[in-house]
């Protein structure tokens, strides 16, 4: 099952390039397992890869030296490019804009003031990732897989490419997968792919392990408590996960357009 689910990635990301004759993709390059799979599965495709690490002050140096493993193992380019700097003048222009509209920054809770510092950390990287692909006639990819996308578990405009190749791969499914693929892997190839496997997931931003801020010990027990619930929409309406899943609606349906018959009144004319 694992090497026909490989195969049909593949083929509909092939089909897909081909068909918009796309010859160059950028990844994100983080050191997680959902970058580095999907580096893997595009390594073997007809299509330049172009890895990019763009690191600040908050990730742990593993995170980086994982990037780079993953991003030398399966990249046909590779750059890391610290934006630590960048995020510093951002982020005190923030502040400093806060202030003027009367909301001061040092008010705010300190879980408050991560995800603040988080989401401008991955905007800026989506920035120097798309700017990219406009210099290279390439296409930004994503790294997001299903249980992020039900969790809302994603900066909108900051974590999402345009073509997805996991995006409805359950984590668990990800890891799955990911195991498969080491077992013919060889040499650099296999030590980066299981490096990523290994690691503890996190977003790179400082706001604690993505299990902790979900609230659970392993994806495996996350992704049944949410199929359950797509199962029989009245299963664990108590739990955290679900409750996180109908509070971030509005990242799935984004932007948000009103309808034009309710703006008409009339559907088409």
């Amino acid at each position: 099952m694992l090497a026909i689910a490989k195969k049909n990635i593949q083929d509909c990301s092939k089909d897909y390039f081909d068909e918009n004759d796309i010859k160059t993709v950028i990844l994100g390059m983080s050191g997680g397992i959902d970058s580095t799979i999907m580096a893997a599965l595009m390594n073997e495709l007809d299509v330049t890869v172009v890895g990019i690490s763009l690191p600040t002050d908050s990730n742990e140096e593993d995170e980086i030296t994982r990037a780079r493993l993953a991003g030398e193992a399966f990249c046909d380019k590779f750059t890391e490019f610290g934006i630590t700097s960048d995020f510093e003048e951002e982020f005190e222009s923030v502040k400093l804009i806060l202030h003027n509209i009367g909301k001061d920054y040092y008010d705010m809770s300190s879980h408050e003031q991560k995800i603040i510092q988080g989401n401008i950390k991955a905007r800026l990287r989506m920035i120097k990732l798309y700017a990219v692909a406009g210099a290279t006639k390439g296409l930004v990819l994503s790294t997001d897989n299903y249980t992020e996308l039900m969790l809302g578990f994603w900066t909108l405009h900051g974590d999402v490419g345009d073509f997805g190749a996991i995006q409805n791969l359950w984590k668990s499914e990800v890891y799955q997968l990911a195991k498969y693929m080491v077992g013919y892997l060889k040499d650099d190839k296999k030590i980066a792919l299981q490096s990523s496997i290994d690691a503890i997931c996190t977003d790179g931003n400082g706001i604690n392990t993505d299990l902790d801020q979900i609230g659970l010990d392993s994806y495996a027990a996350v992704d049944y408590i949410l199929k359950c619930y797509f199962k029989d929409p009245k299963t664990n309406l108590d739990s955290p996960i679900i409750h996180r899943h109908l509070n971030t609606r509005y990242k799935r349906n984004n932007p948000f357009n009103i309808p034009r018959a309710d703006i008409t009144h009339i559907a088409l004319y």
